[in-house]
């Protein structure tokens, strides 16, 4: 396994971050076109056969059958949507149940590809991490040329939280006209100022400066910032090994009595002596 830091694009967004790891490069054009469409025209030169799953179900379901060589992906959203229904730490068995699933999905994976001689490679990774804003942490007003921005992830279909308003899942700011200078320099404390052409965006964005939140504390995990943990992720890059089998050595010291046997084993195959 390898395990490869990746940055994030900003802002941690989903309708941006998103767009930018499944594109594998910056796009500032708005679309509404599905996930798994984008998914399919940005790697059909490269695979034949693409198969994209939204429920890990499916994926076990296609991997019962003969599997085909191509891509088989799955977009798991279910550990995302844990995250934001959380107000504290997610470091806890909850969080294990996600990462254990993926984990066996991968690993039923390699077993039937080896079945069928084929030779698999997974990769896992994320478009973004989430932050939890310390509970005195400073609270900025929205610029007046600016507005909030909600998490707005045009490429999934899945159900936002009940009652889960805008700043409880992001804290970022948006607008459509070119700050003056005035109201840069009235930013530069608090602020990143994200300029459009610049980043490769369809608008202008701004960010907070370290763990500050608009409006008010978010009581749960959020993206829009710069932190740590919302820009580093990890990229996984698995792929089967052959397991090695050591034949034992044993030196058997004692005696036996007439009609007594000792019987020993290993993994591959039973011995008797006696």
């Amino acid at each position: 396994m390898q395990i490869q830091p990746s940055i994030s694009v900003l802002p941690t967004i989903t309708a941006i971050s998103k767009s930018a790891l499944i594109h594998g490069y910056l796009d500032a054009s708005i679309t509404k076109q599905p996930t798994i469409q984008i998914l399919k025209t940005r790697l059909k030169k490269e695979f034949k056969d693409i198969h994209v799953f939204t429920q890990h179900y499916e994926l076990e379901h296609a991997l019962s059958k003969n599997i085909a060589p191509g891509l088989y992906a799955l977009l798991y959203n279910a550990l995302d949507h844990h995250c934001h229904a959380v107000q504290g730490f997610t470091d806890d068995e909850s969080i294990d149940g996600h990462l254990k699933l993926i984990a066996r999905l991968i690993k039923d994976a390699f077993e039937r590809c080896i079945e069928q001689g084929l030779h698999p490679q997974a990769f896992v990774s994320s478009d973004h991490g989430s932050t939890l804003l310390p509970e005195q942490t400073m609270v900025l007003k929205i610029p007046q040329f600016a507005y909030i921005l909600g998490d707005d992830d045009n490429f999934e279909n899945a159900p936002t939280e009940i009652n889960v308003k805008p700043f409880q899942r992001t804290r970022v700011c948006a607008t459509h006209k070119t700050p003056t200078k005035e109201d840069l320099l009235a930013l530069t404390q608090h602020w990143h100022y994200l300029q459009k052409d610049l980043f490769i965006l369809p608008k202008h964005y701004l960010i907070p400066k370290g763990y500050s939140a608009i409006e008010r504390r978010s009581t749960g995990w959020t993206h829009g910032g710069a932190t740590p943990e919302e820009v580093v992720v990890a990229t996984l890059k698995l792929q089967p090994t052959a397991e090695t089998f050591i034949e034992p050595i044993l030196h058997v010291e004692g005696y036996l009595r007439p009609g007594q046997h000792v019987r020993y084993s290993h993994t591959k195959r039973w011995m008797s002596s006696k």
